[in-house]
């Protein structure tokens, strides 16, 4: 009977412990992307518009391979900036696009 109550306060301990580990992580995920756009920006302020796409490359690909859409879809959206000052509008509107069929 003593394991039955003991087994009843360990398994949501347990849950609770492996879902906070989960949103740890994608604290450290979103940080790590956003210090990515955060350097883009910088790039794209002083108008270095091919290290700064270059960052938001990495970001979404870090966020892709975090399955990060978040960090997706904040990388399209800083790309996106960047390719409309650099008045390449085409390839702008294909982010905008992109941004869609992700859902945001």
């Amino acid at each position: 009977m003593k394991f039955r109550q003991h087994l009843y306060w360990l398994i949501p301990a347990i849950l609770l412990t492996g879902n906070s580990s989960r949103a740890q992580l994608y604290v450290r995920d979103s940080v790590r992307v956003f210090d990515f756009i955060a350097k883009a920006e910088e790039f794209f302020s002083s108008s270095e518009y091919d290290s700064a796409l270059h960052y938001c490359t990495i970001a979404e690909n870090y966020s892709k391979q975090k399955n990060y859409k978040k960090g997706i879809a904040f990388s399209i959206i800083e790309r996106t900036d960047i390719l409309m000052d650099k008045g390449e509008l085409e390839a702008a509107e294909q982010q905008a696009s992109t941004l869609q069929a992700i859902g945001f």
